[in-house]
């Protein structure tokens, strides 16, 4: 189960290149004229920084979602391994 890749970290790998590639563009941008440049902008702004920070939300959030599932799955794996029983009892029980 540790070999499983998040999907998240997709989407946080994606948000990364979206918001590092649009800095980039828009740093190369000032060496252009000025036309080009509010262009570029507003491209970036409307485009790359939205969408960046979005799948950047949303990525961190299945990650952690995926990872707590995990550490349940994991822990549970360990119960059933040392006390015999498929899952832990609920609660106490007398």
């Amino acid at each position: 189960m540790d070999d499983i890749k998040s999907p998240g970290m997709t989407l946080l790998k994606i948000a990364g290149w979206l918001l590092g590639g649009g800095l980039l563009i828009l740093l190369l941008s000032m060496l252009m004229n000025i036309t080009t440049q509010m262009y570029v902008q507003a491209a970036f702004l409307l485009g790359a920084l939205p969408f960046g920070v979005l799948f950047g939300i949303v990525g961190l959030i299945m990650h952690l979602n995926f990872r707590t599932k995990m550490q349940i799955m994991k822990s549970e794996r360990e119960w059933s391994g040392r006390y015999g029983s498929e899952e832990p009892p609920a609660g106490n029980s007398l």
